[in-house]
């Protein structure tokens, strides 16, 4: 099984994939939670290439974030383990306008398909408070207007289970347990 969970900075995927991966343990399954970007060399390029402003710093950090999405989705995939990803084919969105949508369209070309999209959707407001009160420093696209822009791109894609991030962690991890596993 393969899982995407993705979502603005602040969204709430890293403890969604956190609680689901513990659920998904407890039911026998031998999960591994994958964010992106890790710590791979290419992962770790794309976390400072974010903090810097500039067309090539974008451009590199889209490449790098693909290159790092490849190299860690498809080797635990290969090991036969499930997969939840923080961070997936969405986050190519947020790109310039001009490219973002034929870019995300090459990268879903190129990745694995996840079983179950999630989109964990939240106010770009709340999002950026909760960036802020983790202290890190702020990512170029962490402000209100790349945020909404990227939000409606994401909402506009087919196929994605979107889950209201405004609850509780619980309530947002229940409702992709439901979306994954009806009846559950």
């Amino acid at each position: 099984m393969f899982i995407a969970i993705d979502g603005l900075d602040g969204s709430g995927k890293s403890t969604a994939a956190a609680n689901l991966a513990s659920l998904l343990r407890s039911s026998g399954c031998d999960v591994v939670v994958v964010e992106h970007p890790g710590d791979t060399v290419f992962g770790r390029m794309c976390r400072r290439l974010l903090l810097k402003s500039g067309k090539a710093a974008v451009v590199f950090s889209a490449a790098f974030l693909l290159c790092d999405m490849m190299s860690t989705g498809f080797k635990a995939r290969r090991g036969g383990r499930d997969v939840v990803a923080v961070r997936y084919t969405l986050s190519i969105l947020y790109l310039p306008d001009s490219v973002s949508g034929f870019v995300h369209r090459v990268v879903e070309s190129v990745l694995p398909a996840p079983d179950l999209s999630v989109l964990i959707d939240v106010d770009p407001c709340v999002a950026l408070e909760r960036v802020e009160a983790r202290g890190e420093a702020e990512e170029v696209y962490e402000n209100p207007e790349d945020m909404e822009r990227v939000r409606s791109k994401m909402l506009s894609v087919p196929g994605i289970l979107v889950v209201d991030g405004s609850g509780t962690p619980e309530s947002v991890t229940r409702g992709i347990m439901d979306a994954a596993f009806p009846g559950s």
